[in-house]
């Protein structure tokens, strides 16, 4: 099963979207604190963003051909993948009108998240969970009387 978390920020916070994302994950990458950049600088969506696919780009293709590293970037979005099997996570960006969206997800809960404001989602089948009964049935309309 993978769990999902997911928040909105605002633009001129991606340095604290990727701060937050890093420690949900655990993952050392993200933490934008090394770049070296000026309290100025932070605020700057476009150079952070640089920075970091740039860092997470060389990240990916270091790594062995069977830890399933990936990172995808398309106009507006990235996603990146790192792990395999029961230890897979995932991080996704894409530019919304009002800032940044983000999702993190894996087979680990990131119970954290909630500490940074994060929501959980769910990409379960609506109907899993769901017990049903055989037979005929007057609810919902499920089943009509011919």
């Amino acid at each position: 099963m993978s769990y999902w978390r997911q928040k909105e920020y605002p633009f001129g916070e991606l340095y604290r979207a990727f701060q937050d994302v890093g420690v949900i994950l655990g993952e050392e990458i993200f933490n934008c604190s090394e770049l070296g950049l000026h309290d100025e600088e932070k605020g700057s969506d476009e150079l952070i963003l640089r920075v970091l696919l740039k860092r997470l780009s060389g990240a990916t293709v270091s790594l062995p051909d069977n830890h399933g590293g990936k990172l995808t970037v398309e106009s507006g979005q990235f996603r990146w993948k790192h792990g395999v099997g029961k230890d897979e996570m995932y991080c996704m960006c894409r530019m919304v009108p009002t800032g940044w969206l983000f999702e993190v997800g894996g087979s680990d809960d990131f119970g954290i998240a909630v500490n940074f404001g994060w929501r959980r989602l769910s990409y379960e089948h609506p109907l899993s969970g769901t017990t049903i009964t055989a037979g005929p049935s007057r609810h919902l309309g499920l089943c009509r009387n011919y």
